[in-house]
C-alpha cells in the first residue's frame, strides 16, 4: 500500500522548476486545444505569450498588462495570507469589488478636495449603478425563467 508523507524540506529544484513547468504545460495544452479547433497553435501561443511583452506594440501592451494584473496580484497576495494561516478564503471576487469601491471612495475624496473633476467621478458611479441594475434584471429574468414552465403562448 502506498502512503503519502510530507517532506521535511521541499526540493529546491522543484520550488523553481514547478512554475516554469506549469507555464510550459499550459502552453502545450493550449496549443493542442488550438490545433483541435483548426487554428495554428504556434501563432496562437505566440500571440498570447510573446507579443504582449516583446511584440511590435509592446509599448502599449506592457502598461495594460500591469494595469490588469495589479488587482489580481493583490488578490493573490491576500489569499496567500489566508492559505498560510490555514483558513480557506473563497471571497476573491468580493475583495476585487471592495477594492474597486475603495478606489471610488478615494476618487471621491479627490473630488471633494478639488484635485479632480466631479463629472468624471459621477459618470463612473452612473456606470457602476447601471451595471448593477442590469445584473439584477438579468438575475430576476433568469429566476423567473427557471421557476416557470417555459414560454407561454398568447391566445
Amino acid at each position: 500500500m502506498l502512503t503519502l508523507e510530507k517532506r521535511a524540506q521541499p526540493s529546491k529544484a522543484w520550488v523553481y522548476a514547478a512554475p516554469i513547468l506549469a507555464v510550459f504545460v499550459t502552453m502545450i495544452l493550449g496549443g493542442v486545444l488550438f490545433w483541435f479547433m483548426g487554428k495554428p497553435p504556434v501563432a496562437a501561443i505566440k500571440t498570447i505569450f510573446w507579443d504582449p511583452v516583446f511584440g511590435e506594440f509592446a509599448f502599449y501592451y506592457v502598461p495594460e498588462l500591469i494595469k490588469k494584473a495589479a488587482p489580481l496580484i493583490l488578490i493573490a497576495i491576500g489569499l496567500s495570507f489566508g492559505f498560510r494561516a490555514g483558513i480557506w478564503n473563497i471571497g476573491a471576487e468580493g475583495q476585487y469589488i471592495l477594492g474597486a469601491l475603495a478606489g471610488d471612495v478615494a476618487r471621491f475624496g479627490e473630488v471633494l478636495s478639488g484635485e479632480a473633476d466631479g463629472f468624471t467621478w459621477a459618470l463612473r458611479i452612473v456606470g457602476v449603478l447601471a451595471t448593477l441594475a442590469v445584473v439584477w434584471l438579468v438575475g430576476r429574468a433568469a429566476q423567473r425563467a427557471l421557476q416557470s414552465d417555459g414560454p407561454k403562448a398568447d391566445g
